[in-house]
């Protein structure tokens, strides 16, 4: 169960990441977006295949650290880190 909703919290998160590349202009600009998108497909095949939710939270925990989301804007930056704390807070409930 903790997976499908782990699931919609990244599509989320993944949706939030699409709408903020869309919006930039430049390639230096999209090059954050690309790579935070980058690392939800990774986090997808973590999930799908089935790794153990602590080797999971291990990529979420090495992926928040690297990622303050200092490069955007205020506003995109508020409505992008909400969503990650989204995705990161429910990860931190599952299986508890």
């Amino acid at each position: 169960m903790w997976r499908a909703e782990l699931l919609h919290r990244l599509a989320d998160y993944a949706s939030t990441l699409r709408d903020g590349l869309d919006a930039c202009r430049t390639d230096e600009e999209r090059r954050p977006w690309a790579s935070a998108l980058a690392f939800v497909g990774l986090l997808l095949a973590a999930i799908n295949d089935d790794l153990p939710i602590g080797a999971i939270r291990t990529l979420v925990e090495e992926e928040d650290a690297k990622f303050p989301f200092d490069y955007l804007s205020p506003d995109e930056a508020k409505v992008a880190e909400e969503a990650w704390s989204v995705f990161r807070d429910s990860l931190a409930e599952a299986r508890r």
